[in-house]
């Protein structure tokens, strides 16, 4: 079991204690002989806190690793929401393995992949692991293809997402393509693998490779210090702002949070010069190098210092990234129909709608292409970048030629190529984050893959290089993820004749979801009570998140961010008493609000995320 940067660790009578640096995190790892695995649970908490007498509020059998017999997770309500209890444990040949976990909200958020490495380093050694080897690959074919499709058509229809492309490489060439479903579910126009939609956060990949190719012509170097090409840049610290290199950027080390709804309810006002302006205050939740934290805004400045050294104007860096990207990364390998317009995608003949979930109807529904392009300020985080399942091929190509494009250029050189792909932090016990990557191994092949998510979409892009194949899903659903995931993995189940449990993750993800979103949707108040709601209509603001309004369409309670909208409904707490306000419309589906006073007397809105809580208080 890998012990994670500043942890502590003590190990007495059989049972292992692990400890977060700031003391408000305690693990315990033990094993239990029995079979029964909610009994065993008791039994391993009554060894490792004689104290805790918790029943759990909620168990559920979760998908088993190979060579574990069955797997269970317990949650427990204990009535702190502030703190966080639940137990997993996993049986083989009679024994039970535990981890119990007890800790603060805010902390477990903010050290969330450290408890990760924990979770999925605590190895059974007892299992036999499968190991393979590239040449037992299985080559496409018609058989592999109708067990991909049948797996693909299930998928979509069990969870009733909209439309799915996919694209398959393998030795040089994209051997299969194809589209399912619908560009959107009002036209009902079919989809197909030249379907233009968005790649999300899979885009990072191709700002990294941008800047691989410029630190191949002397342009740039991965260790220039990032104020070097960009003098405005600071974050909080100003030693930090020092040390802080154009790597650092992006490669999830440098302990700077997830600050996402910043970026996106300041949409209107940030640019390039504006987004590397907010990172100013930023507060590291860890130090360099010690836990895995994504942070979409440092990515987006990696790609404006790139834009910079490519000898853009510091006052253009938005026209400057999307120029050099479409010259020196999209058009060379072929990807004609990649943009990052938004007059472009709205002008082809052949692009997918968005479609995000409504958490009253449970049913997705189209959102309009501008609110995609609402946050361009990030685009080189893939915030804006459109794309088709057939140019994703051309991009794999690329990828698995070691820098060849489909056409025989050498775009990217191997060295530079192989720098994006080493591990810069762990993500897990199991994977790392490299330059815009997700480094793992599948069962002993070095695997490599991003997805992504935007408000509307959901994507996953994965290879293996030493077999040579990889895969591109893209699908036009909000919460996707695990669909887009799932037909990867299946592929990769097929292409190496290893037993299918990709339905079953799905199945678990989605289930997971779904109970989540049906634990909130149920408390939540169909009508709304005009007389409560009047006296918080109005204009309210906060430091980070800047100016939202509160106001009243019809009947209807709607929160206006400037270029986003979304309608809140009342909700209720377990006791059935009043609790604030849900967001129930895409694309903020089941964002919390709660209503108070100040000490003048006047309303407020507060937001929490967890990590993060966002008071909103009333303009004059």
């Amino acid at each position: 079991m890998p012990i994670p940067t500043n942890w502590q660790l003590e190990e007495q009578a059989g049972i292992v204690r692990l400890n977060d640096p700031d003391q408000k995190i305690t693990i315990a790892l033990l094993s239990v002989e029995e079979a029964d695995l909610a009994k065993a649970i008791e039994l391993g908490w009554q060894q490792a806190d004689p104290s805790f007498t918790l029943t759990p509020d909620d168990s559920q059998e979760m998908p088993a690793p190979n060579g574990v017999e069955k797997a269970l997770v317990a949650a427990y309500d204990t009535k702190n929401t502030a703190q966080t209890t639940i137990a997993l444990a996993q049986l083989h040949e009679g024994m039970a393995y535990l981890m119990l976990v007890q800790g603060e909200n805010t902390t477990i958020a903010k050290r969330q992949s450290q408890v990760g490495i924990i979770q999925s380093g605590f190895t059974i050694l007892a299992l036999n692991q499968t190991t393979l080897s590239a040449d037992q690959r299985v080559d496409v074919g018609p058989e592999l293809i109708s067990e991909l499709e049948s797996f693909i058509q299930a998928e979509q229809a069990e969870y009733k997402i909209p439309g799915v492309s996919v694209a398959i490489v393998q030795d040089g060439q994209i051997v299969y393509s194809k589209g399912f479903g619908v560009r959107d579910v009002v036209s009902q126009a079919p989809m197909d693998a030249d379907t233009q939609m968005m790649i999300g956060s899979t885009g990072k990949s191709l700002t990294t490779l941008l800047m691989a190719t410029l630190v191949d012509q002397g342009k740039l170097d991965w260790d220039t210090p990032v104020v070097e090409l960009l003098p405005n840049f600071k974050v909080k610290d100003p030693e930090i702002t020092k040390q802080i290199t154009v790597r650092h950027l992006v490669c999830a080390c440098t302990g700077v949070p997830r600050r996402d709804y910043e970026m996106i309810f300041n949409a209107e006002d940030l640019d390039a010069q504006g987004i590397i302006a907010s990172v100013a205050d930023f507060e590291f939740f860890t130090d360099f190098g010690e836990a895995f934290q994504y942070s979409n805004q440092m990515v987006a400045i990696g790609g404006f210092a790139a834009a910079a050294a490519s000898g853009g104007e510091l006052t253009q860096l938005d026209q400057t990234f999307a120029q050099a990207l479409t010259e020196r990364v999209l058009k060379p390998m072929g990807m004609n129909s990649t943009t990052l317009d938004q007059a472009a995608v709205e002008a082809s003949p052949n692009h997918a709608l968005p479609h995000g979930l409504d958490l009253v109807n449970a049913t997705y529904q189209t959102l309009p292409i501008s609110m995609e392009f609402a946050i361009k300020g990030v685009a080189p985080a893939g915030a804006t970048e459109w794309s088709t399942a057939n140019d994703m091929g051309n991009y794999l190509i690329t990828l698995l030629n070691h820098g060849i494009t489909p056409s025989g250029q050498r775009l990217v050189s191997d060295e530079n190529l192989a720098v994006l792909w080493e591990p810069q932090i762990a993500i897990d016990a199991k994977s790392s984050y490299g330059l815009g990557w997700m480094i793992s191994d599948y069962h002993g092949l070095e695997f490599i893959a991003h997805g992504g998510t935007t408000f509307g979409f959901s994507s996953e892009f994965a290879f293996i290089p030493e077999a040579n194949i990889g895969i591109v899903v893209l699908t036009n659903g909000q919460y996707a993820n695990h669909i887009a995931t799932s037909i990867s993995d299946r592929y990769f189940e097929l292409a190496f004749d290893q037993p299918s449990k990709a339905a079953e993750t799905s199945a678990y993800t989605a289930q997971s979801i779904e109970q989540s979103l049906g634990e909130i949707a149920k408390n939540i108040v169909p009508e709304l009570d005009l007389a409560s709601v009047e006296p918080l209509l109005g204009s309210y603001t906060n430091a980070a998140l800047g100016d939202v309004s509160l106001l009243l369409s019809g009947e209807e309670l709607w929160l206006d961010i400037g270029a986003i909208q979304t309608q809140f409904k009342p909700v209720l707490n377990e006791q059935g008493q009043p609790d604030g306000y849900l967001s129930v419309t895409p694309p903020f589906t089941g964002i919390p609000f709660k209503t108070g006073v100040d000490a003048n007397n006047q309303p407020t809105l507060t937001m929490d995320l967890g990590s993060e809580t966002y008071l909103f208080t009333r303009k004059p």
